[in-house]
């Protein structure tokens, strides 16, 4: 009898593990059923609130220079606005978009140049420059919405 009543508790254990395994499934695939219908794709388009920029929330700007003064650039994004840079001691200057660029300094850099910038934000709605990449300027033929 004592034989009998492990192989009883055996398959109960079993049971209720199959039971369990089988409960998650369906759990999961409910989430995953339901989950699908809110995920929209981007229609056309880049799906960045701002096509002409690489970053966002203010922390870079990329365009042409338009102004250096001492420690300030003025950048013009391709929608026309504009943007103060603060150049600091520890702001990194590169030439172009490898990993280690060739290295600059301030100087080197011109009105008319396109440059990329990574930095913060302050209080004054200026950025604080931490990169500044030359780059080449984009080509300004516009592209067909969805490239």
């Amino acid at each position: 009898m004592n034989n009998l009543s492990t192989r009883r508790t055996a398959w109960r254990y079993l049971g209720f593990a199959l039971g369990g395994f089988v409960l998650l499934a369906l759990v999961f695939g409910a989430g995953f059923f339901l989950g699908r219908g809110s995920v929209r794709p981007w229609r056309g388009g880049t799906p960045l609130p701002a096509q002409n920029s690489l970053l966002l929330n203010g922390h870079g700007a990329v365009g042409e220079i338009i102004q250096i003064e001492k420690d300030q650039l003025i950048v013009q994004a391709r929608d026309g606005t504009t943007q103060t840079v603060i150049v600091t001691k520890e702001t990194r200057v590169e030439r172009g978009l490898q990993q280690k660029g060739a290295k600059l300094v301030l100087p080197d850099l011109k009105v008319g140049n396109y440059i990329l910038v990574i930095g913060a934000p302050n209080a004054e709605g200026q950025i604080n420059a931490k990169l500044i990449r030359v780059i080449e300027h984009p080509a300004l033929t516009p592209t067909p919405s969805g490239l």
